[in-house]
């Protein structure tokens, strides 16, 4: 996986971050 797309685990996990922080934001 890490050396076929070294990047995408890193991209998949910022736009879970993301998502995370609006529905805490959301949720305030």
């Amino acid at each position: 996986m890490l050396d076929r797309a070294p990047g995408k685990w890193m991209a998949d996990l910022t736009d879970d971050l993301v998502v995370a922080d609006h529905v805490a934001a959301l949720r305030r």
